[in-house]
């Protein structure tokens, strides 16, 4: 079951069309120039898309397309497909980095500085192929382009194509010839380009009506396109209008398109115009009809802006510009049916298991308890993905009443503002939550499994504010039902990505007499036999080995980091395992300078490749290299430098 599901159309570069038009000016420039980012920026339909498209297929650059959209506004999800453009031409590369990804809490640094140097390692000169960035808003994406640009490798070249100016800075790198910008006015169609283009739709015009045409659209693709599919419908040649404004194309597309279509072509455009990508069944199941094949091959044929996704032409798109007047017409036409269209769709990626975009229709139907039914399936992927940033924003959409009737979503809920430092709004949430199941709003067993939960929501945020009687409260309220495992804290991955787990937890604290004395109480009532499940239990003995590390407790640290250690290699957890191990390490070399610590930290990395754990790889080289200062191999220290091809302004 695919919860999330990856388009592998969105790193593919889209398929040569029928009616290609010789760019060789433009062409040129991207082929010969040298600049380490190319901006290919302008309004729509001014073909940025398919002028790097083409470029790509007739210059055999190794390029690695990514096309984006809204959806690509999360920080998890465009990382994840800038890997995977890159993973079309290089199969093998980055299979780390997605792991390392899809986490709880992904280190989204340390992933951007692994990813530039693996492109480093790449032999090939290869073209990172942005499409259509203007989808992107999130301040933090745009910050992460900034960075690409600062810090891409010399055998790596960045090309952004948008219909805004790109929002980073760029003086700098125009100052050392490092951008190369190719604007409206360079993607516009000259006289020789318009002639072409108008020959591919068998559009007979002389010199002068070629001419007229350029200086009337003044160069637009989309509205010389505009042109030729009226002419090819036996309507005028020439529009009135001296510059085509968004309510001048709507106004052109419905009197020179739209209008002379047949009234059940009518229909099908506009019933389908709320779908992103049109697929026959899907398409089917909308407009509740079974002839959307032959009417995919009339408007192929007829040339009305759809758009092919794949090579079997089985997958299409309209033209944005299209779609936004097919979505405009269906609005200010047929109003009443926006949200069963809505909510058919829905139905339909339902059944195929694609819950996002199912979610994305019921929210756009407005359709609140169905929303909250998807989401609450979706959400176990989002929070163990690294995207609960994106659950987040999509809970805001929903509204406050409906997202309280679902209990369980509101469990994610909480975890998701947790995992977004809004610890106290989670709080008040799950307070809210207890206050219903007091009132007898839920069923008996449901109230049991949400008391549950509630009760580790508590003990985990008591544990951090250093609570120690609310952790004893909750800790025995579950004794009481064990065994028993959360099945929503497993979707919880926490990525502890700080080496010396006492150290930052302690400092966490924010004083050692106060860490001293909550962990002394930890450890007397451990002593007592307090019943605790051996990743709680591993992971408190580990805490209690480094404090008494901390005191100089030398052999009662290593009698509990022993024991941390043996828990966390059997149930294979690498946040206990790990720290533990390293601490006992340091502990080591503190009694005797002379230890070996290099077959250890292997084992150590080996652990990390059996449990499939590359995000530890990086830390554990850190900790290598700070054994090697204090032994003062400085052999090493170079080597490892080299290795890692360190980046430095």
């Amino acid at each position: 079951m695919e919860l999330i599901p990856f388009i592998h159309q969105k790193v593919t570069a889209p398929p040569a069309g029928s009616a290609i038009v010789p760019r060789s000016r433009l062409y040129n420039m991207l082929s010969q120039g040298q600049q380490k980012l190319v901006a290919v920026v302008a309004p729509a339909g001014y073909g940025k898309s398919v002028l790097l498209g083409n470029w790509v297929l007739r210059s055999n650059a190794q390029a690695c397309w990514y096309s984006l959209d809204a959806a690509d506004n999360h920080r998890v999800s465009f990382l994840h497909y800038l890997i995977e453009s890159v993973r079309v031409q290089f199969p093998s590369f980055g299979k780390s980095l997605i792991k390392q990804l899809h986490t709880s809490q992904p280190q989204i640094e340390q992933i951007l500085v692994q990813f530039i140097r693996e492109l480093s390692e790449l032999k090939n000169k290869i073209h990172l192929i942005l499409d259509d960035f203007h989808f992107i808003t999130n301040p933090d994406i745009h910050r992460i382009l900034h960075y690409l640009t600062i810090y891409l490798p010399q055998n790596t070249r960045l090309i952004v194509s948008s219909r805004t100016p790109l929002p980073i800075p760029l003086t700098k790198m125009k100052l050392h010839s490092e951008l190369l910008e190719i604007t409206a006015e360079e993607l516009a169609f000259n006289w020789a380009e318009a002639a072409h283009l108008l020959q591919n739709y068998h559009l007979p015009t002389d010199d002068k009506q070629t001419r007229d045409i350029v200086r009337k659209t003044e160069g637009w693709a989309a509205g010389i396109q505009l042109i030729s599919l009226a002419h090819q419908q036996a309507r005028f040649l020439t529009h009135n209008s001296t510059k085509i404004l968004k309510q001048d194309v709507h106004n052109y597309l419905f009197e020179e398109v739209f209008q002379g279509l047949p009234a059940d072509t009518q229909e099908f455009l506009l019933d389908t115009s709320i779908l992103s990508q049109l697929e026959e069944s899907l398409c089917n199941h909308v407009t509740k009809r079974s002839d959307s094949r032959l009417l995919f091959e009339q408007l192929v044929e007829d040339n009305l802006f759809l758009i092919s996704l794949d090579d079997q032409r089985r997958l299409y798109r309209y033209h944005h510009l299209f779609s936004d007047f097919l979505q405009n017409r269906l609005m200010h036409t047929h109003p009443e049916n926006i949200d069963g269209l809505h909510h058919r769709a829905a139905e339909w990626y339902q059944s195929k298991q694609f819950y996002t975009e199912a979610l994305n229709h019921e929210l756009l139907a407005n359709n609140s308890s169905e929303a909250c039914t998807l989401l609450t399936k979706l959400a176990p992927a989002m929070l163990k993905q690294g995207n609960a940033e994106e659950f987040l924003n999509i809970i805001g959409k929903i509204p406050p009443d409906a997202v309280q009737s679902s209990p369980f979503l509101v469990i994610y809920y909480c975890w998701a503002l947790f995992l977004g430092s809004r610890t106290d709004e989670a709080v008040r949430h799950i307070s809210s939550l207890e206050n219903q199941i007091d009132t007898g709003a839920f069923s008996q067993e449901d109230s049991h499994a949400l008391l549950l939960e509630i009760w580790h929501f508590h003990g985990h945020i008591s544990f951090l504010r250093k609570n120690f009687d609310d952790i004893l409260k909750y800790r025995l309220k579950i004794s009481d039902y064990l065994p028993y495992e959360s099945e929503i804290l497993k979707t919880i991955d926490f990525n502890p990505n700080h080496m010396y787990l006492s150290r930052g937890f302690l400092g966490s604290y924010g004083d050692f007499a106060c860490s001293s004395a909550f962990f002394t109480k930890i450890d007397e009532y451990m002593k007592r036999g307090f019943p605790l499940e051996n990743p709680i239990l591993g992971l408190l003995t580990g805490y209690l080995g480094e404090l008494a590390f901390e005191k100089n407790q030398l052999d009662r640290a290593e009698t509990h980091l022993s024991q941390a250690m043996q828990i966390g290699q059997k149930e294979k957890l690498a946040g206990i395992y790990i720290p533990s191990f390293t601490a006992f390490l340091r502990l080591k070399k503190l009694q005797h300078p002379a230890y070996p610590t290099e077959s250890a930290i292997k084992d150590l990395k080996q652990f990390v490749t059996d449990c499939d754990m590359p995000q530890w790889h990086l830390s554990l080289d850190a900790f290598q290299v700070r054994m090697d200062m204090r032994d003062e191999k400085e052999s090493d220290l170079k080597d490892w430098i080299a290795r890692t091809k360190l980046l430095t302004e």
